[in-house]
């Protein structure tokens, strides 16, 4: 991925003199997509969020010629690598821009991905009486919208299960959810759901006490 990803970068340098504004577009989707992606596979959360500024200046330019489902992604994508560099807070700003894009032909996996990075927030942010309105809310939403992704599914269930656990047992009902979700991320079919929201190492770097960062550079090592 690196390699062809230098690619690309390599590709735009030399010919964006060239471009149009169709291709400055394009241009900008893919190597900015590319980046954030890059920082992702890698666990460099921390050098992540220093490219956000320039992308987001990017998407400011462009975004009136953009879909609003690609902005969508571009804010989903900027949420989980604040909440992966440790700023809830921060990710929590382009979380509700994207509940606040409620027209019906917008992806409803998209949205029910952010939902549930919304609880991961929260829950890190130790806002816990705000948990189970949202998650009644948002249990509502995936009947609503029919789904029945079992990646979804299975952690929206931990959240219900977490809420209600004694602090002490906490770690017993992350480790348990955490094998269920090991589990569907070895099944092909549920694979392209982590793609989206890397759960795994989440649930892992609660557990471990440690940044989801590291917990993805120990699982590259391996």
């Amino acid at each position: 991925y690196a390699r062809y990803h230098a690619e690309l970068e390599a590709f735009r340098k030399t010919n964006y003199h060239r471009f149009n504004r169709n291709t400055q577009i394009l241009s900008f989707l893919y190597t900015h997509s590319g980046r954030l992606n890059l920082h992702f596979l890698n666990g460099t959360f921390v050098e992540g969020v220093k490219s956000i500024k320039t992308t987001l200046a990017r998407l400011e330019r462009y975004k009136n010629s953009m879909d609003t489902h690609k902005v969508m992604i571009f804010y989903f994508k900027i949420a989980w690598m604040y909440l992966g560099n440790q700023q809830s807070d921060k990710a929590i700003v382009y979380l509700n821009y994207i509940l606040d894009m409620t027209s019906a032909s917008l992806r409803s996996d998209i949205q029910a991905y952010a939902r549930l990075m919304l609880l991961m927030v929260h829950f890190e942010l130790e806002n816990y009486k705000l948990l189970p309105s949202l998650i009644r809310n948002y249990s509502v939403f995936f009947t609503k919208k029919n789904l029945d992704n079992k990646v979804q599914t299975c952690f929206l269930q931990f959240f219900k299960e977490i809420i209600k656990a004694p602090i002490l047992e906490r770690k017993q009902v992350m480790t348990k959810y955490l094998k269920k979700l090991q589990t569907l991320e070895n099944n092909q079919y549920e694979q392209r759901a982590f793609l989206y929201l890397d759960c795994v190492s989440w649930l892992k770097a609660k557990i471990e006490r440690r940044p989801i960062g590291e917990v993805i550079k120990a699982r590259n090592r391996e």
